[in-house]
């Protein structure tokens, strides 16, 4: 992964404050070792959870918004590594993988664009390398069988999140789709929507209604989830 930074056991210690008597989730948590290949530590761990970070903004100032999306990652780590480990929760169940670096994309952008509009257009560009890598380590994960924590980061994070843990479970064989039952139940649910009063169509029609990619979207996203739990 050329943008994603394993963490080591020195790196999780030196954002956990060790005391005497006490025992934070940053002395517990599982890790990849040096050495070891980390799909199959991954695969092989106990833990339930794997925790990752994204900590990018260039969605976010692809849609004109104010960045710092960028900035929540190690806030929360710091936080999260340093709550003491207890009888409910000991930390044990959850494998830090580590976080993305898309800091030289940024910096290559916002140093090398002549207008606003042709930064726009990069970062835009950007995206899709985001999205891929996102997409693979995601997969990855939900193909193991874990359940991803992810702390972004924007809302663009979400589309390769959810592609990749849905291709991860299809290929776990945890959930399926084929285009006949896809279509039926496509007919139902845009009947049922019609009976609560709710516009609904099949088509991609403008105007305040629910059309098959929205319901289409919603309810594989609900199925996903409920399945990994």
């Amino acid at each position: 992964m050329k943008h994603f930074t394993f963490y080591s056991k020195g790196d999780i210690l030196s954002l956990t404050r060790v005391r005497r008597f006490e025992t934070r989730l940053g002395e517990r948590v599982q890790y990849v070792k040096d050495g070891g290949e980390w799909p199959e530590v991954i695969q092989q761990s106990p833990a339930k959870y794997v925790l990752l970070g994204i900590p990018e903004d260039i969605g976010v100032k692809a849609n004109y918004g104010i960045g710092g999306a960028d900035t929540s990652w190690l806030p929360f780590l710091s936080a999260f590594l340093n709550v003491k480990s207890n009888d409910f929760f000991t930390g044990e169940n959850i494998l830090l993988l580590g976080h993305f670096d898309f800091g030289d994309l940024k910096f290559l952008i916002e140093n090398n664009a002549y207008t606003p509009d042709e930064m726009i257009d990069a970062y835009r560009h950007a995206i899709n390398v985001i999205d891929d890598e996102v997409e693979n380590i995601l997969k990855i994960i939900a193909a193991a069988g874990k359940i991803p924590i992810v702390i972004g980061g924007g809302h663009n994070n979400c589309y390769p999140i959810i592609k990749g843990v849905a291709k991860g479970l299809y290929k776990a064989d945890r959930i399926h789709w084929r285009r006949s039952t896809a279509s039926t139940w496509m007919h139902t649910r845009i009947t049922a929507l019609r009976k609560e009063g709710i516009a609904a169509t099949d088509s991609g029609t403008p105007g305040k209604t629910v059309t098959w990619g929205s319901i289409a979207s919603w309810d594989c996203t609900r199925t996903i989830f409920h399945k990994m739990y």
